[in-house]
């Protein structure tokens, strides 16, 4: 059966990144299902799989079907994932739960689950970053923004905060540091390309409105930042645009999360 991230992205849910191994549980090491007759890569840009990556002893869990797969229930694949990943992989997870309520998980069930789990700093991961978790962050992209925010100590923003601009139209930025009047963009993809978010036009017209929005922005904010994901691999630039542009990071803020 499937597990961890796997059986969460197998059921749907929104992932910063797909899972660098297919994750599978057990019940003894030997019958992992990626001996070399049982699994093989068939595509030659999919990287060999990790025969290993570890052992837990663990009481076997309730499974589900999700579609022709069988993973494990999803409040416990959710708790693997936010007690054993890094903050950039598990917020986008925790934020998702809480703005979908997909599967049912409450706050109560996912708590539950994480202290369920065998390994202290686990437990200790996981609720925090449950504690951290924002349902008004819309994207994967936004939660991994945060995750990075907090690592270099940067203020916490506020989220999706509706501004009147002067032409009476409500413009709602991603992020607002509103002591510094600075408005925050995260520039996924998605944004031009998706076509539940382009609907009825095309890329041009997505880029049109956003020149717009970011013309009515700075009508009532300082500045406006704005970064892409291939900026969070490098969140030294994140920090040096959020400092120019007035926003306080301070590094005894950090977060001290995995």
């Amino acid at each position: 059966m499937f597990c961890c991230e796997t059986a969460m992205f197998i059921m749907g849910l929104p992932a910063w990144r797909v899972p660098p191994q297919v994750q599978t549980l057990a019940t003894v090491p030997h019958a992992s299902g990626v001996r070399a007759r049982t699994f093989r890569c068939v595509d030659p840009d999919v990287p060999p799989a990790a025969r290993t990556v570890g052992h837990l002893h663990l009481p076997t869990p309730e499974t589900v079907r999700a579609g022709d797969f069988r993973v494990v229930a999803a409040a416990h694949a959710a708790a693997r994932v936010l007690g054993r990943t890094t903050l950039e992989i598990a917020l986008p997870l925790a934020d998702a739960l809480l703005r979908s309520g997909t599967f049912g998980i409450s706050d109560g069930t996912l708590l539950a689950a994480i202290e369920a789990m065998p390994e202290g700093t686990s437990r200790r991961q996981g609720k925090g970053v449950l504690k951290l978790a924002d349902g008004r962050s819309e994207s994967p992209g936004e939660s991994a923004s945060r995750a990075v925010m907090l690592r270099l100590g940067v203020e916490p923003p506020e989220l999706q905060v509706e501004l009147v601009v002067p032409s009476g139209r409500l413009v709602r930025p991603d992020y607002w540091w509103r002591k510094a009047g600075v408005a925050g963009e995260f520039d996924g993809r998605g944004k031009y390309l998706d076509p539940d978010l382009v609907g009825q036009g095309n890329t041009w017209d997505v880029l049109r409105k956003e020149k717009q929005r970011q013309v009515e922005l700075l009508q009532v904010a300082n500045a406006v930042v704005r970064w892409t994901s291939e900026d969070l691999q490098r969140p030294e630039v994140l920090r040096e645009r959020l400092v120019r542009a007035g926003v306080d990071v301070d590094p005894l803020r950090r977060s001290r999360l995995r």
